[in-house]
């Protein structure tokens, strides 16, 4: 039952080029517009035309105001953030709105024609992407890469830059700040400033490894992959030649 405190949008349920444009319109507008077919609720609005209703969207305000058309869909449109400039063009732009339902009457009269049409431009839906998927897969994949990153460390860090090791972090960082004073920690920013020991670097790597597991089953992503851009970019800086 629509919300009588809610503008309501009415069209003609059995036309498939308006159900594609309708279901548009409400990813725009969200719950600041009510739909209906008009098949459900004609019985309810006795004083519009059957005809009408068929003839063209109608658009039913809270004060009881009728809008039909192209001036139907403007006044729709307000309610779609950054879109209410399209209304204020359609009333205040000379010859705008009677040119703007002449379109809207010859589209009303193509409806089967530009159905097919837009199905062949644009698809089945004409939704704007929310790109949900791509973001969910990006940021796993980014997270596995993550992970086999840190665990490759783990497994052979000390023996790169350990204390023992080939080109060992703690000499190249006392030459850093020998060389650069203060400087240092903006030119070569890592967390081995604090501590360059084997123990710290096996916890770079291998928090590194636990952080990216958080990250691909989605526990608290920002802060984890805020981590995990810091410890890696500390162990990068430290692998010198590696």
């Amino acid at each position: 039952m629509p919300n009588a405190s809610t503008p309501l949008l009415v069209f003609d349920g059995d036309c498939s080029f308006c159900r594609l444009w309708i279901d548009r319109w409400k990813h725009l507008t969200g719950d600041r517009v009510e739909y209906a077919p008009f098949q459900q609720v004609v019985d309810r609005y006795p004083q519009i035309p059957l005809a009408s209703f068929k003839r063209a969207v109608q658009l039913i305000e809270p004060s009881g105001e009728v809008y039909s058309g192209a001036e139907a869909v403007f006044r729709v449109l307000r309610h779609a953030p950054g879109k209410g400039w399209m209304h204020w063009i359609y009333e205040k732009a000379p010859g705008m709105a009677p040119a703007a339902e002449s379109v809207y009457r010859l589209v009303a009269s193509h409806r089967s024609g530009l159905f097919t049409l837009t199905r062949l431009l644009w698809g089945k839906r004409l939704e704007r992407p929310s790109y949900e998927l791509t973001r969910w897969l990006f940021l796993r994949l980014l997270a596995l890469t993550y992970f086999f990153a840190f665990f490759s460390l783990y497994t052979q860090i000390t023996g790169l830059v350990g204390a023992s090791g080939i080109l060992p972090a703690g000499d190249f960082l006392q030459a850093v700040a020998q060389a650069l004073g203060r400087e240092r920690f903006g030119v070569f920013p890592t967390l081995a400033w604090i501590n360059h020991s084997d123990a710290f670097l096996h916890f770079l790597s291998l928090g590194g490894a636990f952080l990216s597991l958080m990250a691909v089953v989605g526990i608290l992503p920002v802060p984890v992959f805020a981590l995990l851009w810091i410890f890696y970019l500390s162990l990068v800086v430290i692998g010198q030649d590696f």
